[in-house]
């Protein structure tokens, strides 16, 4: 069996988390139990809205659920490789990060392993929110280097600029561990940067309760847990 498969935009989804139009070129191939896709799909456009769990608790990763139930039937291996190119609407609305993005990256996959990537995708532009507050970014990647798919490393770099300070942050680590590393233009100490960026002022201009705010902060920056 196969098959080829051709055209433009259509629509292949669309609700509230997820509108996108592709432009494939692909062809499939059955064989042996064994699905085989190659080729070329185009995103011209693309809204990815996923809901905001940032107040959910993720379990740890040595819960075994008893019980659990699983699908007896096998699904059908599927062998693919196939680049995947961005257009100029494509874009996500996350919370805490909204941005368009450009780029292209080959996914890969090979049974039994998950889907891998290999690739970047650049953030166009967009806004990358810190500590409650929405900064611009200046620079922003995604790469793939041949790990999941869903898992790639970050390199962005977020500001706010304040009179003659430019206080902002380095976002790097992967899309599930990343990792917030503050700096400014001059350079000062952590507290005076996140003063800047969470209240717009100099730390000598807070309240109490804002000195003691920033502090929390900067001891969380320390454990990683302002990520």
């Amino acid at each position: 069996f196969a098959l080829h498969l051709s055209g433009e935009n259509f629509q292949v989804a669309d609700s509230e988390t997820l509108k996108v139009r592709i432009s494939p070129e692909l062809d499939a191939r059955l064989a042996d139990g064994t699905l085989r896709i190659e080729g070329e799909l185009g995103v011209p456009s693309a809204l990815v809205k996923p809901p905001d769990r940032r107040g959910a608790v993720s379990p740890s990763d040595d819960v075994y659920i008893v019980g659990a139930q699983r699908d007896a039937s096998a699904p059908m291996a599927i062998q693919a490789e196939v680049r995947v190119t961005l257009g100029d609407d494509v874009r996500i609305d996350a919370p805490g990060f909204k941005a368009r993005l450009l780029g292209s990256i080959v996914v890969e996959q090979v049974p039994p392993l998950a889907p891998r990537a290999t690739g970047a995708l650049e953030v166009e532009s967009g806004e990358y929110e810190v500590f409650g507050q929405k900064l611009n970014i200046d620079r922003g990647r995604l790469l793939f280097s041949g790990g999941p798919v869903d898992n790639p490393g970050l390199d962005l770099r977020a500001t706010r600029t304040v009179d003659d300070v430019v206080a902002g942050a380095r976002i790097g680590g992967s899309a599930k561990r990343p990792q917030l590393k503050l700096f400014s233009e001059p350079s000062m100490p952590d507290a005076s940067v996140l003063s800047y960026l969470v209240f717009g002022q100099a730390p000598g201009a807070n309240s109490g309760a804002q000195s003691a705010l920033l502090l929390r902060a900067v001891a969380a920056l320390g454990t990683g847990g302002a990520n």
